[in-house]
């Protein structure tokens, strides 16, 4: 009696063994990763590649699994082409906004602050703001020591940025020195004085760019984001 012969070979093509496949695809792993332990796009074709010419002819990989890592793959590439695209406009979009942010060095702006300078040119500038109507709106400037000098009454006004402005002159009629002056305002609310938030008028020494944005180094006032200046003068 003849015997049939039941080995891997069927018309003269060698079929790969499962050690043989599970060797060479150890093999392709262990070359993709090499030391760095993690996949790059070059390493998963390269993994999809070799499951392909090491696949069983009679049993040939699931053509489903092969399209999903391909769809994987495409993935991969679009988000990782997206994000080298999103971090060029980031970059670009910083730049602009470093140059945009030059052009207000040494300008005037109004910024929330309680301090402010007169000069013999200039007199010193800034608004009170208001919850909402109020009555006895009240500027008090006073010195560096602390020492009221001059009082500026601004009635009853309307919610919002109340401008106000003082020329140097004190309550005695003297004209007071350049410097810098402290700025304090207050409102009648049920006949009790409320403090209001002020602002003032300063000059821009420097821009640089922050984590939270455009960052302003304001004269007598500060560094703060771009988004607390309400008026550029």
């Amino acid at each position: 009696m003849s015997t049939i012969n039941t080995s891997n070979n069927t018309a003269g093509v060698t079929t790969p063994t499962s050690a043989t496949k599970t060797k060479a695809t150890d093999q392709s792993v262990s070359s993709a990763l090499g030391s760095s332990q993690s996949l790059s796009q070059s390493d998963f074709l390269q993994l999809l590649v070799t499951q392909v010419k090491n696949q069983d002819p009679t049993k040939p990989m699931d053509s489903t699994q092969f399209v999903s890592q391909m769809a994987q793959f495409s993935s991969l590439s679009g988000i990782t082409s997206l994000n080298t695209t999103m971090t060029g406009v980031a970059q670009s979009m910083q730049s602009s906004q470093l140059l945009q942010g030059a052009l207000l060095v040494g300008q005037q702006v109004l910024a929330p602050g309680s301090s402010a300078e007169l000069s013999s040119t200039t007199p010193l500038m800034g608004a009170v703001t208001l919850p909402a109507s109020a009555s006895g709106v009240t500027v008090q400037i006073a010195d560096a020591s602390g020492n009221s000098v001059q009082t500026i009454s601004l009635g009853t006004q309307n919610a919002g940025q109340i401008p106000f402005s003082w020329d140097g002159t004190q309550a005695n009629g003297k004209q007071a020195p350049s410097g810098t002056y402290q700025i304090s305002a207050s409102y009648l609310q049920n006949n009790q004085a409320v403090a209001a938030s002020t602002q003032v008028a300063a000059r821009v020494n420097s821009v640089a760019l922050g984590s939270s944005g455009l960052m302003l180094d304001i004269q007598d006032v500060g560094k703060m984001n771009l988004s607390q200046v309400s008026m550029i003068m």
